[in-house]
């Protein structure tokens, strides 16, 4: 009875572990993003927003449309806006990791810095003695960069 039982646990067991070593896929050396084209996939993609050091002043969007897009509350006081390239802007956050493959080094921004003595972050909560610095393409006028820096529960804090 017990060499039946076995023999019959054995057919069982047999093609559950031999399947499971016949579909096991060999770990790819150099792994690509889930759902990509391998042949489509680049690294270091070209920039979408191309450099545009050239352009003047007077072809750029204007300081009162970056302000009136911004609409900064009566609590809220501007401290600068001032046309920058984006790499200079990242130098000087000291965030090089927000840094995107996708806009060029020579992109003209408008960088803007508002000082709030409260301000109520979406994520955070309320931040206090806060310094909002926003980052928008010259060109089209879309936000590339936000960092906020002040007071959060009595520590401080610097998120993005």
């Amino acid at each position: 009875m017990s060499i039946r039982r076995l023999t019959l646990a054995g057919l069982f067991i047999a093609p559950v572990i031999g399947g499971s070593v016949v579909f096991a896929e060999p770990i790819p050396q150099n792994p690509q993003p889930i759902g990509e084209n391998p042949i489509q996939y680049i690294e270091n993609p070209a920039p979408e927003l191309l450099g545009n050091q050239p352009l003047p002043e007077s072809q750029l969007i204007s300081r009162e449309t970056i302000l009136s897009q911004t609409k900064i509350p009566s609590r809220g006081k501007l401290i600068s806006l001032n046309l920058k390239m984006w790499q200079q802007h990242l130098s000087e956050q000291g965030d090089m990791k927000g840094a995107s493959p996708l806009v060029a080094g020579d992109r003209q921004v408008w960088e803007l810095k508002i000082f709030y003595p409260e301000y109520q972050h979406f994520r955070l909560g309320l931040v206090k003695n806060a310094t909002t610095t926003q980052a928008f393409d010259a060109e089209t006028g879309k936000l590339l960069h936000q960092k906020t820096e002040g007071s959060f529960s009595g520590h401080p804090a610097q998120f993005q």
